[in-house]
């Protein structure tokens, strides 16, 4: 006796319907992929409509939901209205991830250009860089293919780290020329820190290095830098 293509239960007394279903499959199934089938046109059409980059990654999310659940009855063997919800559901995906890689793209040359720009509370950027960080992280977990995501996310967590160690650099430096020694003590400790971070790179690291050790010397003796 074939079994039925959604629950797999079989056996001498098992009537199947045309579709392969079994009568305790055949009514959840056809209510399931109709109701599937009408988000899918609904959120279709409103991604289609919507110039709001977040609302159109949202519907577009909604009906790749809707397209993994119409594949998954395909690969059973049951017919939904769909002539391929397998392909469709491919298509949809690379128009998604397309999508989050443009928005990825232009919120980091934004944050970027409002970097180089200069000036401004290095505070408020670490959190503008870190809030970034967060969103392209969460961009990676939407995608079906990385792409170039996970450099984004470094790229942006090693920005934050540059800001974060020219703030505690300069806050040391003019505390100490104001005679500050404690709050330069302090600026050059964050900043000891942050040299030793997996962020830390560049081409004067060593340098940087050097500098804070020798400042921490002179303000503090005897001190472990």
């Amino acid at each position: 006796m074939p079994d039925c293509r959604y629950c797999g239960s079989s056996g001498w007394l098992f009537a199947l319907n045309g579709a392969g279903l079994c009568g305790g499959c055949e009514h959840l199934v056809s209510v399931d992929i109709e109701q599937r089938a009408r988000l899918l046109e609904e959120s279709r059409q409103a991604a289609d409509d919507t110039r709001n980059t977040e609302t159109k990654l949202e519907r577009l999310g909604l009906a790749v939901a809707q397209l993994e659940a119409l594949a998954r009855y395909e690969r059973k063997g049951i017919r939904t209205p769909m002539q391929s919800p397998e392909r469709a559901l491919k298509e949809a995906q690379r128009e998604r991830d397309a999508l989050v890689m443009r928005a990825a793209k232009d919120e980091l040359d934004a944050a970027m250009r409002d970097l180089r720009g200069g000036g401004g509370d290095p505070e408020a950027k670490v959190r503008r860089l870190n809030a970034l960080r967060l969103r392209l992280k969460d961009y990676e977990a939407q995608v079906s293919a990385k792409g170039p995501l996970p450099a984004l996310v470094k790229k942006v967590r090693a920005a934050a780290w540059r800001v974060s160690l020219s703030a505690a650099l300069e806050r040391g430096r003019r505390a100490g020329q104001a005679g500050r020694r404690e709050e330069a003590v302090k600026a050059y400790r964050e900043a000891s820190v942050l040299l030793s971070a997996p962020e830390a790179s560049g081409t004067v690291l060593v340098e940087q290095r050097l500098h804070v050790s020798e400042r921490l010397e002179a303000l503090d003796p005897g001190a472990p830098t």
